[in-house]
């Protein structure tokens, strides 16, 4: 009994001390849970409070449209008839934008097969395909890291974020990518992805990439060149046949590429449909219509599939730089970073065609007299009389010719048509429109051809160092007299040329004295074929007009120059003045070829102090032309060049091919 006691005693104590522990156990329970839920709901706050930083730390809608309307786009130079003479690139980037209405279908299709096959059916996540994506992470061991992020979230990080593999870049990217899809069409989304891409080198753009992998434009890619190009997409640097350091690895990787894409392309009902019916809507159906004609790839992956790189030229270099200095000036007032990046279409004046004949005949002209008469370089300058719009221009008998440090007669680079030279005699004619203008001379007034000491003991001479003594006006200038000359200027006020330079376009600080008569002023090729307008058309004296119209990068027009008068001459002296410098009964020597069959043309020509410029300005009621002979140096001429013997020949051949190729710009008859 007593042992039965015992055993029931230890049994209570047993009991008591289980109920004990599993109150210890449940307590521990209690409070394991209890500090797991705390743990769970700190990490729930922490979570929280990061996304809600994340979130707070997103660009704003406007920060985004402005971002994504950026273009960064080349600007572009044409000549008047749309030829491209030039394109400005950015040193870091070459981009044309494309519009989505660019974007042909082998475009649409290659780069859904390639990035996102339901791109217009999600709203910016594919759920699936990124839960595929970490799937296949995993269970690769991390070295299949292909991603599963749709086309949204790719623009997302071209232009948004960075490409940095982070949590937190991944949940901006989820949260702007769904942003992103109720701010913008499908369509927009597409086309700012491929204006965007990157397809290496500084080549961004898709357009941009059509032109420097395969010289095409865009609407010409077939699928494969497409798939070709979309699949550099994914690792540019890398891939890149043209860029990539290795370059047989990058043709091999591209064109393995390129083959998966067309396979993807084949595997899919919807991109096999849209490619059948090229009806985009068939792109955002889920039950796409069935195809029974498939493509075949085999076909389409042996197609040959030839690299052209984009040749570019730069096409009337001279002309070209020059438009680029003006467009930041007024009235254009576009500066230097917006001409690299802004997109802009700039049309100018100037004829392709009239320039490539100046570019020719400049080059034969130095070729075939420089040696006889010492002169290196040459420049010529076309101008429209009635309009002021530049058709030609050529700054030296060539920009690429490769410059010689021993020669400095020749600096290929410099343009001459804008850089300051002497007009020489060729000024004469403004001092005898001068004299007319006046009503006390006339072409048969008689002035002296004999020596005289002038103000400031300033005694000229004659070229020949001869004098005629009496004569006529007209005879003095188609003699090109200089005393003749300085004596009419003293007589009707030295500071009268001058101020009627100024006036007509020559430069604006003008201090010259009595020597300007006899050409001893430093001007412009430019400026002086502008000038002589108002000879050529009959006395309206026009505005350079370099620059037709310029067009932003939506194609807005932005500018368009109008014909402007500078300023309107005495049109009876004009007509005096060209009755004696278009006089075809006058056909001394070499004065006989300024003229062309029985056009009607008059020109004057000139030879500076020294024998350092030689100079000839013809004319026509249509086009002005001046041309210059010399040495970048200043090194004279020989004694016997003048400009009736070096520019006049060169003047000569370019006007006569000038009247051949385009005869409406000639007149018949005389002045």
């Amino acid at each position: 009994m007593r042992r039965i006691i015992t055993d029931k005693n230890n049994f209570s104590k047993l009991k008591i001390k289980n109920r004990n522990r599993n109150a210890q156990i449940a307590k521990l329970f209690l409070v394991s849970l209890l500090a797991g839920m705390l743990l769970v709901l700190s990490a729930i706050i922490l979570f929280a409070l990061q996304l809600s930083t994340y979130l707070h730390e997103l660009p704003t809608e406007a920060k985004i449209r402005q971002r994504l309307a950026i273009k960064d786009e080349n600007s572009r130079f044409y000549d008047r008839n749309g030829e491209l003479l030039f394109t400005f690139k950015n040193p870091y980037q070459d981009r044309e934008y494309a519009s989505f209405k660019e974007f042909p279908p082998s475009v649409i299709l290659a780069t859904l097969a390639a990035e996102d096959k339901d791109f217009f059916i999600h709203s910016g996540i594919d759920y699936v395909a990124t839960a595929s994506a970490v799937l296949r992470t995993i269970t690769s061991g991390g070295d299949d890291k292909t991603g599963g992020s749709t086309i949204t979230q790719q623009l997302i990080k071209q232009t948004l974020l960075t490409s940095t593999q982070t949590l937190e870049r991944k949940v901006k990217e989820a949260f702007l990518s769904r942003l992103v899809e109720q701010l913008y069409t499908k369509e927009e989304i597409l086309e700012f992805y491929l204006n965007t891409s990157s397809f290496g080198g500084r080549v961004i753009g898709i357009k941009t990439a059509a032109k420097a992998y395969f010289n095409k434009s865009l609407s010409q890619l077939d699928l494969n060149e497409a798939a070709f190009l979309v699949g550099l997409v994914r690792s540019p640097g890398e891939s890149s046949p043209l860029y990539s350091v290795d370059k047989v690895k990058a043709l091999k990787i591209s064109n393995d590429r390129r083959k998966f894409i067309l396979e993807q392309i084949i595997s899919n009902h919807r991109l096999i449909a849209y490619w059948s019916d090229k009806n985009l809507e068939t792109l955002r159906t889920l039950v796409p219509p069935q195809v029974t004609d498939l493509p075949n790839l085999d076909q389409l992956v042996a197609k040959d599939l030839t690299i052209t790189p984009l040749s570019e030229e730069l096409r009337a270099p001279h002309w070209v730089f020059y438009i680029r200095d003006i467009l930041t000036k007024a009235p254009y007032n576009i500066s230097t970073e917006q001409i690299y990046n802004g997109g802009y279409e700039i049309y100018t004046s100037l004829d392709l065609n009239l320039q490539q004949i100046a570019e020719q005949e400049v080059l034969n002209g130095v070729n075939a007299l420089g040696g006889r008469y010492r002169f290196a370089n040459a420049s010529l300058v076309s101008v429209n009389a009635n309009t002021g719009e530049v058709l030609a221009m050529v700054g030296s008998k060539g920009f690429n010719i490769a410059d010689d440090p021993n020669n400095a007669r020749f600096d290929p680079q410099t343009n001459v048509a804008t850089s300051l030279q002497q007009l020489g005699s060729s000024l004469k004619p403004w001092v005898t429109y001068l004299a007319f203008a006046t009503g006390n001379f006339s072409d048969r007034s008689i002035v002296s051809d004999t020596a005289k000491t002038f103000f400031g003991g300033y005694r000229p001479k004659n070229a020949d160092g001869r004098f005629f003594g009496d004569m006529t006006i007209r005879r003095a200038l188609l003699l090109s007299r200089n005393l003749p000359f300085l004596k009419i200027s003293e007589n009707i006020g030295a500071n009268k040329l001058p101020e009627l330079m100024r006036q007509i376009g020559y430069r604006t600080d003008t201090t010259y004295g009595l020597a300007a008569t006899i050409g001893g002023v430093d001007e412009t090729l430019l400026s002086h074929a502008v000038a002589y307008t108002g000879l050529a058309n009959g006395g309206n004296v026009m505005t350079i007009k370099p620059i037709l119209y310029i067009k932003d990068n939506k194609g807005n027009e932005i500018f368009r120059a109008n014909n402007q008068v500078k300023l309107s001459l005495n049109r009876s002296a004009v007509n005096q003045v060209n009755s004696i410098l278009g006089d075809k009964s006058y056909r001394v020597g070499a004065y006989n070829q300024k003229f062309i069959s029985n056009f009607k043309l008059a020109g004057k020509s000139g030879t500076s102090d020294q024998n350092k410029d030689n100079l000839y300005v013809g004319y026509g009621p249509q086009v002005v032309t001046a041309v210059w002979v010399g040495n970048n140096d200043n090194t004279p001429l020989v004694g016997n060049s003048f400009g009736l013997t070096t520019a006049l020949p060169i003047w000569r051949n370019f006007t006569g091919r000038l009247l051949n190729s385009a005869p409406n710009l000639g007149n018949r008859g005389s002045y």
